[in-house]
């Protein structure tokens, strides 16, 4: 019988909580073409690094919309080389101005208090989220409301998720995909 259950919630899983394959290729997709056009950008790509995965992009635990016409997001750190010269909000200003004046983009990019969101409509969204790796050592993401850099550890935090999802057998990302599937089903949830 416990085999019979566990077949059943991984059949569940496959077919109603996991990020359907296709929008998978797509996010993937868009990620690469984003990644090589800040590469690409002479105003950017002296202080460009790499884009990362993060959040439930990152960690895996990105689920599908419940409702067809939902969007899902997903979370990039723009990972950049330190500009002493620049405040906090120049990194998201620079790098908002640039995908807005870029015509494939300019109507689907807005900003965020800590990104810059480029909207695929009814797709999902990608929030690109500045990152510095600052000359005190320390890693930072910026806050444009408040101007400031925010002190972040993002691969601690993957790591940490790592090592407690590997102490479960692999089970803590499917309960993570349940109890966000549940929340956006039931919508009661604050």
């Amino acid at each position: 019988v416990t085999l019979k259950l566990i077949s059943y919630m991984d059949q569940f899983l496959e077919d109603e909580v996991n990020l359907r394959e296709y929008k998978l290729k797509l996010l993937n997709d868009k990620v690469e073409i984003i990644d090589q056009f800040l590469g690409e950008n002479k105003e950017l790509s002296d202080i460009y690094v790499k884009s990362i995965s993060h959040g439930s992009y990152g960690q895996k635990t990105i689920i599908n919309p419940v409702k067809e016409a939902d969007e899902f997001d997903a979370d990039l750190l723009i990972e950049m080389n330190e500009n002493q010269e620049w405040d906090a909000k120049e990194y998201i200003e620079k790098i908002y101005r640039e995908f807005r004046n870029n015509k494939k983009y300019s109507d689907i990019v807005k900003k965020g208090t800590r990104c810059v969101i480029i909207n695929y409509k009814g797709d999902f969204h990608l929030d690109l989220a500045p990152y510095i790796k600052k000359s005190d050592g320390k890693t930072y993401i910026v806050n444009i409301r408040e101007n400031e850099f925010e002190e972040t550890n993002p691969e601690a935090y993957k790591e940490w998720l790592k090592n407690k999802n590997d102490n479960s057998n692999g089970q803590l990302k499917k309960v993570v995909k349940l109890f966000k599937y549940l929340r956006d089903h039931k919508q009661t949830f604050s």
